[in-house]
């Protein structure tokens, strides 16, 4: 896994296509579980330094087991340049293992249980890949989601669409009902009831014929609105 993951940290987790995550797994016996504390804690001193210190161990398995657990990390974190007494004191704290465990626990309940995995759209490829064979799967996921993010703001805009027609529907409703009920006031203040307005200002409205003129005093003593003329 070491010779391919700076390959994809460069290719595909510089650029912001793939994350890259880290869970515990301490089921290889108090080494692993003392290796997980001491990367922990390392990172506690400076994000970074929980990958120095996991890339050293890695690479320096063999020599894992058999040392004195709490003197071989220190050591080596001061070979690092870290703090060697702070990451003692870090491992030795119960949190410390606590904190592990939990995430321990966390993977497990995901369904990783080979290392490494990969989580591809859902998919979880449990084993190392090949470059050339992730390269294949990663190229086929991204697609996929861009495919789907297309889709999902094509839906919004059609979504967007159709609520500014209804808007503009509602508007148009409104002042309908607004010219309505306008005129059948002027009608009511000339001496006609607002029923009769309405069913007026409708009938006008629905056969095209909305051109009545405001009434005056002498529409009143000629016997009502005159219609224009064409």
């Amino acid at each position: 896994m070491l010779r391919v993951e700076p390959e994809l940290k460069a290719q595909y987790v510089a650029s912001g296509q793939v994350k890259l995550a880290f869970s515990p797994i301490i089921d290889l016996g108090p080494g692993s579980l003392s290796s997980q504390i001491a990367a922990q804690c390392a990172g506690q001193q400076a994000p970074l330094n929980f990958w120095r210190m996991h890339d050293a161990l890695f690479e320096n398995q063999s020599t894992i087991y058999g040392a004195p657990a709490n003197d071989y990390y220190a050591e080596l974190a001061n070979s690092l340049g870290m703090d060697g007494g702070a990451l003692r004191a870090c491992m030795e704290d119960p949190a410390s293992e606590a904190t592990v465990t939990r995430l321990d626990q966390a993977r497990r309940d995901a369904g990783i249980r080979n290392r490494p995995s990969f989580d591809i759209n859902g998919q979880l490829i449990a084993g190392g890949l090949p470059l050339a064979q992730f390269q294949q799967s990663a190229v086929q996921a991204i697609k996929g989601a861009a495919d789907q993010q297309q889709q999902h703001l094509l839906t919004m805009n059609q979504t967007i669409n159709g609520l500014k027609a209804e808007v503009a529907a509602l508007k148009a409703e409104q002042a309908k009902e607004e010219a309505v009920a306008e005129e059948a006031e002027r009608g009511t203040a000339k001496g006609r009831t607002y029923e009769e307005q309405v069913a007026d200002a409708l009938a006008a409205m629905t056969s095209g014929l909305w051109r009545w003129a405001i009434l005056t005093e002498s529409d009143v003593l000629a016997g009502g609105p005159r219609r224009p003329s064409y």
